[in-house]
């Protein structure tokens, strides 16, 4: 069994003059990455997301990382959903926003007849 996950985030791209590349920032999760190009920049930090949710899924703190930089389950078809308003619209900094979607998979390993949604020892992220 597999678990597709797409997470989307607003993150802030900008040139770094210094280092001669583009930084790109996820400023919900605190995560930056950098390339040689905008798009390299951009899929660094996809990695880096998927790094950063595989380590606090296998650390098992999850959901206590994501609930403090708060997260929270919604529904992005009903109003008022937190992502739509302006405080995520700028990032101080970053002169370029886009909506990225981070694709992060979950397969279950194991006997499946002591499968408990609840022990993550069960799952691998691939």
């Amino acid at each position: 069994m597999q678990l597709h996950f797409k997470i989307k985030l607003l993150v802030g791209t900008r040139f770094d003059e210094p280092t001669n590349s583009f930084v790109s920032y996820a400023p919900q999760l605190n995560v930056r990455s950098q390339g040689r190009t905008l798009g390299e920049s951009q899929d660094a930090l996809k990695s880096a997301v998927g790094l950063f949710l595989s380590v606090h899924f296998e650390k098992n703190t999850l959901h206590d990382v994501l609930t403090k930089a708060g997260f929270m389950p919604t529904n992005p078809n009903l109003p008022n959903s937190p992502y739509d308003q302006d405080e995520f619209k700028q990032i101080e900094g970053y002169n370029t926003r886009n909506d990225v979607e981070v694709p992060w998979n979950l397969t279950a390993i194991g006997n499946w007849g002591n499968f408990s949604p609840l022990n993550h020892n069960n799952l691998i992220n691939v």
